[in-house]
């Protein structure tokens, strides 16, 4: 994807969080407005629209002349990963728009600086980060109870290091604190994958239950 599309369609779903959150419908010419720049027209983001749509970021429904767009959880998390890329920035020539900083500010209010930065050190410390980590996911994609490990590993971030993680993990299961679950993730992203976990007995592992 090139760098003006990736941006194109990271402001279309930065503002769909902003102006209407998760799962609620906004027509797609008020987020128009919001994302296009003075000299870009509403069609030049038609193609990023259908991108989205055909990667299960948002759902459009028609609706009289115009649509409907809604931010879906698999866009969530594809702002998520696209607020944290290189690739989302401004030009040295080019003056950041208030609109977009202050829903960026708004992202890092209520998600980012949320976050604990502190470094988990011990099994018992990582026990309780991981079920809060595992309640707070379910709860924020609607998994019910069916978690993707890479979706944990990722909010834990580098409060845990990545052999930790897999060790202590596994040490919980052993313990019948969770069970790690087979699965495919979604579009087979070979980096949800490595974010998964693969043990010497069970093979790969891409989900977390509790017991």
């Amino acid at each position: 994807m090139d760098k003006k599309t990736f941006q194109r369609q990271t402001r279309i779903l930065l503002q769909l969080w902003n102006l209407a959150g998760v799962e609620t419908d906004i027509t797609a010419g008020k987020i128009n407005k919001v994302v296009k720049k003075s000299n870009e027209s509403s069609k030049d983001y038609q193609k990023s629209y259908r991108n989205l749509e055909e990667i299960g970021a948002i759902a459009v429904i028609p609706y009289r002349t115009t649509a409907k767009v809604s931010l879906t959880q698999q866009g969530l998390q594809v702002l998520r990963e696209n607020l944290q890329d290189p690739q989302f920035e401004y030009g040295s020539r080019e003056r950041p728009r208030v609109k977009d900083v202050n829903a960026i500010l708004k992202w890092f209010q209520q998600y980012e600086s949320k976050a604990a930065t502190a470094k988990v050190s011990s099994y018992d410390e990582f026990k309780k980060l991981l079920l809060q980590t595992f309640e707070q996911v379910d709860r924020e994609y609607n998994c019910d109870g069916f978690v993707p490990i890479y979706q944990v590993r990722r909010s834990i971030g580098d409060q845990v290091d990545r052999s930790s993680f897999n060790e202590w993990l596994v040490e919980m299961q052993r313990s019948d604190l969770i069970f790690l679950e087979e699965g495919s993730v979604s579009d087979n992203d070979p980096s949800k994958i490595e974010d998964s976990i693969t043990t010497p007995l069970s093979g790969l592992r891409c989900y977390i239950t509790k017991a």
